[in-house]
């Protein structure tokens, strides 16, 4: 039964044919994002009321690559592989209104419902490159944005 359900549904998602990055060695690409993403920190950290290093650490490079690797790698592929004949557009909506939901069950507000446009940008990014790290890349650079606009007027009221 259980054969015949994989079957069914396609489980595990065929293979997306990856379009590297021209960098050589392979290891090099997840390298270079962890020492920009290390970069993106230490910005963060002079931000004026900069929240603490650990949430900075968690929310722009662990959850980044977590959100990526799951949404792209995971979702956007197992759709990619289960509606092979709709437009291009179909699994990167779908998983960008997913990421924005979850970004609302967590903070219920009109700035995560927002995160359904960068996770737009970064779907089309990753059906472009279908590598984790640039997706996580520019998901880091979202939150630093976010972090520079919002954090400041956010911290403000909670205070």
């Amino acid at each position: 039964m259980s054969a015949a359900l994989l079957s069914r549904y396609r489980w595990p998602p065929a293979a997306v044919p990856q379009r590297p990055l021209g960098l050589r060695p392979p290891w090099l690409q997840p390298l270079l994002v962890l020492a920009a993403q290390a970069l993106i920190v230490a910005v963060a950290l002079l931000l004026p009321r900069a929240a603490k290093p650990e949430v900075l650490l968690v929310s722009l490079v662990l959850a980044p690559w977590l959100e990526e690797t799951l949404l792209r790698r995971g979702l956007q592929e197992a759709l990619q592989a289960r509606w092979p004949q709709a437009p291009a557009w179909r699994p990167v909506l779908a998983c960008a209104t997913v990421f924005a939901a979850a970004h609302v069950l967590l903070r219920p507000d009109l700035a995560s419902a927002a995160t359904v446009l960068p996770a737009l940008l970064l779907g089309c990014v990753y059906r472009r490159w279908p590598a984790t790290a640039p997706c996580a890349l520019l998901h880091s650079l979202f939150n630093l944005l976010w972090f520079a606009a919002v954090g400041p007027w956010l911290l403000s009221i909670v205070r």
